[in-house]
């Protein structure tokens, strides 16, 4: 006698095998074939963009980066470059572009 809930349990692991797939495949496109960034430990030169880690803030950002300027003005400045980011809400594994120079 064959039960019910054999199939249903059959169905569940193929939707959840592909919900996974769905998931994963995209992160995994884009760490391998993202462009890598460069940096030479104790180099506070401003880059094109920054990854971001867990604790980072604008505010963080733009006074490891730009030690030597005014941080409001750089925290507008990268904000400019990244309009769809919402400050508030950073994710890590995000990139952040920077700017080269901040006027």
């Amino acid at each position: 006698m064959k039960h019910r809930y054999t199939s249903v349990a059959k169905v569940g692991y193929v939707v959840l095998t592909v919900a996974s797939l769905v998931v994963t495949v995209p992160l995994w496109y884009r760490v391998m074939f993202a462009e890598p960034i460069v940096v030479v430990e104790g180099d506070k030169q401003p880059l094109e963009a920054v990854m971001v880690a867990p604790g980072d803030t604008l505010w963080g950002l733009a006074k490891e980066f730009y030690p030597d300027q005014h941080t409001g003005k750089v925290v507008e400045a990268i904000r400019e470059l990244n309009p769809g980011i919402d400050p508030g809400k950073l994710q890590v594994g995000q990139w952040i572009r920077l700017p080269k120079e901040v006027k």
